[in-house]
């Protein structure tokens, strides 16, 4: 038996998805709506450098993606 990290993240978009339930169960669907025409143009973030808030937060960080995925 091996035991390798996960270093990946699979991402699709689509209008209106439809999935087997086989790879339904095994998805998590999110709706994002940054609220501006321009998202790739906003400042003023919340966290003004996001690999060192991630870094020092990564605990609290894995925990919440947990917590969602057991409740999906």
């Amino acid at each position: 038996m091996l035991t390798l990290p996960v270093r990946c993240v699979w991402a699709t978009t689509a209008n209106n998805p439809t999935m087997s339930t086989e790879i339904a169960r095994r998805s998590i669907r999110i709706r994002l709506d940054p609220k501006v025409d321009r998202p790739w143009q906003r400042e003023n973030f919340l966290h003004k450098d996001l690999r060192a808030y991630t870094t020092e937060h990564r605990g609290i960080l894995i925990w919440a993606c947990l917590v969602m995925i057991g409740r999906g």
